[in-house]
């Protein structure tokens, strides 16, 4: 269990934006999200999809690899868009510190991820037997 000190330290001061309702000082009630924990909910989601397709497409690769001829250009760009999404989640954590949140800001740093996860879309098949 973590001793009350601790638990106080990690809760935001008053004046930081919290959804669900407004707590008492010096209390974090654990039913409330900051904005930005909510607002990262939707980018780990999107971020998960993207990762999920390219694991998937090297499975569905690795599967049919007597059937498939491999690319490396695809390889290579595969690799790039993997490291996009992870670079991506890794820097989204220094977004913790914006106090004020509009939806604009938002949509266009979510644009990032939509974005790689359609070239995943994009230049991965949903089948390996379509072409070689």
């Amino acid at each position: 269990m973590i001793p009350p000190a601790e638990v106080f330290a990690l809760c935001l001061p008053r004046s930081a934006p919290i959804l669900g309702g407004a707590g008492e000082e010096g209390r974090c009630p654990s039913s409330m999200l900051t904005l930005f924990e909510y607002l990262a909910v939707i980018v780990s989601v999107v971020i998960g999809l993207g990762l999920t397709r390219i694991l998937e497409g090297v499975g569905r690769v690795l599967e049919a690899r007597a059937r498939v001829q491999l690319y490396w250009v695809h390889l290579v760009f595969t690799g790039i868009v993997f490291l996009g999404h992870l670079l991506f989640w890794w820097l989204f954590w220094s977004s913790r510190e914006v106090q004020a949140w509009s939806f604009f800001p938002f949509l266009f740093l979510l644009l990032q991820p939509i974005i790689l996860y359609l070239l995943l879309v994009y230049a991965s098949p949903t089948s390996p037997t379509e072409g070689r």
